[in-house]
């Protein structure tokens, strides 16, 4: 298809797709840091750069994964399934005592 064909899309097939998967995964960046407790100007910072790593396919399957186990941690810590991340070096401790 030549661009002055009045049928052809206006996205590349596969782009919108890889605009949703790349936008879902920094919401997911966002939020899961967000509720992990840190500031939300880093947090949007950070799901941003996810979103924009994700759009230049740069790392595009590390960031989704991370994304994923970040936001399934982040649910864990919401229903209260895991320990949040300040009571983690405590709780290492209490298992193996400094020598």
């Amino acid at each position: 298809m030549s661009a002055d064909d009045p049928n052809a899309p206006i996205f590349p097939p596969g782009s919108v797709r890889r605009f949703g998967i790349a936008l879902t995964s920094g919401v997911i960046y966002g939020v899961a840091l967000g509720f992990l407790g840190v500031s939300p100007f880093k947090a949007l910072v950070i799901g941003c750069i996810a979103t924009a790593a994700g759009l230049f396919h740069f790392g595009t399957r590390w960031i989704q994964r991370i994304a994923i186990a970040l936001g399934g941690y982040a649910l864990g810590v919401w229903i209260d399934l895991l320990p949040p991340l300040e009571r983690w070096r405590a709780l290492i401790f209490s298992f193996f005592p400094p020598a």
